[in-house]
Formats: structure tokens, C-alpha cells, sequence
């Protein structure tokens, strides 16, 4: 098993659900697309019921998308400012009610949201 997967099998222990292989994302996908290396580059986690990122996530080297549609996320571990992702996001209003449902950088929201704390 490649280290990419024993970190999926984490996550579904941590968020209590199963993660399906995928061929790609769409909005209402719940799992993770690999490459041909067996890398994980997408990983799609909708209504999972998320207040936080998984840590995880951030261990996921070649990840570059990341769809977190329908959960109502507050706080991002510190690692994802390592990762080059395309993030999707809807129902954040504790976060901002005007990311419902657009594709923003994850580094600059991070970077926004460590300067408020």
C-alpha cells in the first residue's frame, strides 16, 4: 500500500466514512482521484460534516484539488500552506458567507484567517 493510501485509510477512520477511488470530482463526489504513480491528487470530501481539516490532508504531497463543498469549516491546519491546491468551497459561512460555492487560493485564506487569530 503506498504511504498515499494508508493516509486515506486515516482520514476515513477520522471523518467516519469510506473514500471510494474516483475517476474524477464532480460538485457531489466523497472520495479521491489518484495518477498513474498511485499519487493522490484530488480529494473530494462533500458533506462530511467538517468543522476542521483533517490534519491528514496536509500529508497528501501531490494533492491539487481539494472540493470541500457542503461542510461548515472554521479553522485549516497550517500544513496546507505547503500544497498547491485548487480549493472548492460551499457553506462556510463561519468562515465568509461569500465563498459559497467558488474556487479560491487556499493560501490566501489561510494567510487571512492566521492574521485574524
Amino acid at each position: 500500500m503506498s504511504n498515499d493510501l494508508e493516509i486515506i485509510k486515516k482520514l476515513e477512520q477520522t471523518i467516519g466514512k469510506k473514500l471510494p477511488k474516483l475517476d474524477k470530482i464532480n460538485l457531489f463526489s466523497v472520495g479521491y482521484v489518484q495518477n498513474e504513480h498511485n499519487q493522490i491528487t484530488g480529494l473530494s470530501l462533500y458533506n462530511c460534516g467538517l468543522k476542521e481539516l483533517p490534519p491528514e490532508i496536509g500529508k497528501l504531497q501531490n494533492l491539487t484539488k481539494l472540493h470541500l463543498w457542503k461542510n461548515q469549516l472554521t479553522q485549516f491546519p497550517k500544513a496546507l500552506l505547503n500544497l498547491n491546491l485548487e480549493v472548492k468551497w460551499a457553506w462556510l459561512v463561519k468562515v465568509n458567507p461569500q465563498l459559497f460555492g467558488v474556487s479560491v487560493d487556499i493560501n490566501a485564506l489561510v494567510k487571512k484567517l492566521l492574521k485574524k487569530s
